[in-house]
């Protein structure tokens, strides 16, 4: 099965109610094209930074930079649809 991590720029997600973009992986079940397609079409899109294989470098970004898997699903859950 392929997964993709998606990754964001600090501070880009705050229209989210997570605590840090940086802090946080998306992680799609789906080819890295086809996740990047559907992230680039949803509201995350403008916030979008790189994506990678998620065999190759989840660990990695799990130890090193201390980040936690989200799923798309539950991101968007986290939008904050009316801020004002």
């Amino acid at each position: 099965m392929y997964k993709t991590i998606i990754t964001f720029g600090s501070e880009h997600l705050k229209d989210f109610d997570i605590n840090n973009g940086n802090d946080i992986m998306l992680v799609m079940e789906e080819p890295e094209k086809h996740a990047r397609d559907i992230v680039m079409t949803s509201p995350i899109g403008i916030y979008f930074c790189n994506s990678y294989p998620y065999e190759k470098y989840a660990q990695e970004f799990k130890d090193r930079f201390k980040m936690k898997e989200i799923t798309f699903d539950n991101l968007m859950k986290k939008h904050k649809k009316d801020i004002s």
